[in-house]
């Protein structure tokens, strides 16, 4: 069984990414540079990862396809200040 849980605005976000668990991630489905995208966050001992793919219509789903973009982060603060110049505004995230 799969547990997620919808995060409903982008500063329960932030304050998401300072308790994640090391089995836990986020995925977020938003438009990044014009296209349907998702963005995967987890956590690590080392930090955060953070990948962008674009998005791929499969009948009523949209699945990732392509990776776009991916970055390591060592700490919150670094991965916050990346979050706030991608703009990721409208979209819908959840919890795993």
């Amino acid at each position: 069984m799969v547990y997620e849980e919808e995060i409903l605005s982008f500063e329960e976000l932030l304050r998401e990414l300072s308790i994640l668990d090391m089995d836990a991630g986020l995925r977020i489905e938003t438009q990044y540079q014009g296209h349907d995208s998702y963005i995967f966050i987890t956590r690590s001992v080392v930090g955060y990862a953070f990948a962008i793919y674009n998005a791929l219509q499969k009948g009523n789903l949209k699945v990732p396809k392509d990776l776009l973009l991916f970055k390591q982060f060592p700490n919150t603060e670094q991965l916050i200040e990346f979050l706030n110049k991608v703009k990721i505004s409208p979209f819908r995230c959840f919890r795993y």
